[in-house]
């Protein structure tokens, strides 16, 4: 008979993840999770396209594991029309019951939330709502997007930029900080000089894109220079890696593309969380975060979209578990941007997948059951403890 080591009541902190709304869920919301989650085809109207897009979400297994999952807890039929009439209920007649009914289901005691596109007091007004305790993680992104729009001068955007981080940690309690260059300029980051990344600035306008300014000679430079800020000021450096959204530079997001920048001897004392644990590049991430010493694997996939859902096997986690220093495995779900569902369900995915995982190196003789119950506390709560030190 296999073990599997039951996490039901383990205590959770999800190291990164959104903050959630109070808005109603459609099912077209819903499916929207699953598939098509890049451009459409020209040719497609918006009806169409949602039309396709149900069509497509509802054949997927990840998507109907949500359904059926979420139809048990809330003891409905195990249907997306059910499922949605039965959740909305329970949002109209109490919202912040309805959370804390999931949260608690989980154990869910605190929440690493990305800032994304919203402020810090924005984070700290949602942290007033959710029934636990929340930290805060600063989208770098973001940052860099603004001041390439309202710099005037090289020395001011840099200014700016240390300014912004100390202001982040100092006054306003942020633990980490996000980059997903990954989606703007890629993970090959060069050593940049101060000259060159000068003129990236001062060139910036002949590169617009989508997302602002290109600049990648800058960018590099910038992600650099977080890392030695991250220093100073004792915060973490979340990196994404992998594969993602359609946007994504999916040519350029392997996590070994960052081995030169995190091997120069002058940034090796950062700590850096390899967000996504570079799916499905998995290998490459568990090698770095064996192999250098302030290199941490992040679990989180999320199970939407489908393509995910191998993120958060057991096999994967298996894998994971033999080939990383399990002290160095933090979990997070990605979740939270679809609705509360998305923090409980990832993280009931999560703790099954730990769960088979671990009794698998169980029955390979590489621990003992009650060693594998710590183990699967620590990765779901006492090693984000240790590193974000709250």
């Amino acid at each position: 008979m296999k073990t599997f080591i039951d996490l039901k009541n383990t205590p959770v902190f999800d190291a990164h993840c959104f903050a959630y709304d109070d808005g109603p869920l459609t099912e077209d919301m819903m499916t929207s999770q699953y598939a098509m989650i890049g451009p459409s085809p020209s040719y497609m109207s918006e009806k169409e396209r949602e039309t396709r897009v149900a069509e497509l979400a509802l054949t997927t297994g990840a998507l109907n594991k949500r359904i059926n999952d979420l139809a048990k807890l809330l003891g409905c039929e195990p249907n997306i029309t059910a499922l949605i009439t039965e959740r909305e209920k329970r949002r109209n007649d109490n919202f912040p019951k309805y959370v804390k009914d999931l949260i608690d289901d989980i154990s869910l005691k605190g929440m690493g939330v990305d800032t994304a596109l919203f402020s810090l007091q924005d984070a700290d007004n949602f942290g007033k709502t959710f029934p636990g305790f929340i930290k805060k993680t600063f989208r770098l992104t973001t940052l860099v997007k603004d001041l390439l729009n309202d710099s005037t001068s090289f020395e001011n955007l840099i200014s700016d930029y240390d300014d912004a981080m100390t202001d982040a940690v100092k006054n306003h309690g942020c633990i980490a900080f996000k980059s997903i260059i990954a989606y703007r300029t890629g993970l090959d980051i060069k050593r940049v000089s101060e000259s060159d990344a000068e003129a990236s600035f001062n060139n910036r306008k002949n590169e617009p894109t989508w997302y602002g300014y290109k600049a990648k000679e800058l960018r590099d430079f910038l992600i650099r220079r977080s890392l030695v800020n991250c220093i100073k000021l004792d915060a973490t450096f979340m990196i994404h890696t992998g594969l993602g959204d359609s946007d994504i530079v999916a040519m350029e997001c392997r996590p070994l593309m960052l081995w030169d920048l995190l091997t120069q001897d002058e940034l090796m004392e950062c700590n850096v969380m390899l967000i996504h644990g570079g799916f499905p590049f998995t290998e490459e991430a568990t090698y770095m975060s064996n192999v250098l010493p302030n290199v941490y694997f992040d679990l989180s996939a999320g199970t939407g979209p489908a393509f995910l859902e191998k993120a958060v096997s057991p096999e994967r986690f298996t894998d994971v578990l033999r080939s990383v220093p399990n002290s160095k495995v933090i979990y997070s779900s990605d979740g939270g941007e679809g609705g509360p569902e998305t923090l409980w369900h990832d993280c009931v995915t999560a703790k099954s997948a730990a769960g088979h995982a671990l009794g698998n190196l169980v029955d390979e003789g590489i621990y003992s059951e009650t060693k594998a119950k710590a183990i699967g506390e620590d990765i779901f709560y006492n090693n984000s403890k240790r590193l974000f030190k709250f």
